[in-house]
């Protein structure tokens, strides 16, 4: 289980490791957000490299708990690159809460993505020749940008949770 003191002491090595990112959107933003949408508990969690993952649990009551992304489609930034179970920073803060969580995730650390702690003469460089390249320039995703596709997520989530229960003539709850 998550705790105060492991929160405080990720965000206080994120915090640093972020001024070497320079200025940007993101010195405005926290290094982690949590919140609820369509029945599940969400997060937005800034990595170490700067960029943000986003992330949502499902309870064993879902019939992708403990499913593998590799296994599933959904439609959201980079497509899924996470499923585990609470570990470290990603998983629900709660005092009293003890329902297992299964996370989905994805990030938002891919060629077409400004990634803010990859600032070097030589990722800049890299970064350059690419743009000209490819004709397309990194975009920094903030935020606001991660809430939504952390939304869209879980309403893609919770979809399939009603067609499956539907299947089993059965509703299920996933709250």
């Amino acid at each position: 289980m998550l705790t105060r003191e492991m929160l405080q002491e990720y965000d206080a090595e994120i915090t640093e490791l972020m001024k070497t990112a320079g200025d940007g959107p993101w010195c405005k933003e926290p290094n982690r957000f949590e919140f609820k949408h369509a029945g599940f508990d969400c997060l937005a969690v800034r990595q170490f490299h700067g960029a943000w993952c986003g992330y949502v649990g499902v309870t064993e009551e879902h019939p992708y708990f403990g499913k593998n992304y590799d296994d599933l489609q959904f439609e959201v930034h980079g497509g899924l690159t996470y499923a585990k179970e609470c570990s470290g920073v990603v998983c629900h803060f709660s005092d009293n809460e003890s329902k297992k969580r299964w996370w989905f995730g994805f990030d938002c650390a891919h060629a077409q993505d400004l990634v803010p702690c990859f600032g070097s003469s030589l990722q800049n460089m890299l970064n350059a020749l690419e743009e000209k390249i490819t004709k397309t320039k990194q975009v920094y995703r903030n935020l606001d940008y991660v809430i939504d596709e952390i939304k869209s997520l879980a309403e893609q989530l919770k979809t399939v949770g009603v067609k499956r229960s539907a299947d089993l003539n059965y509703p299920i709850s996933f709250t």
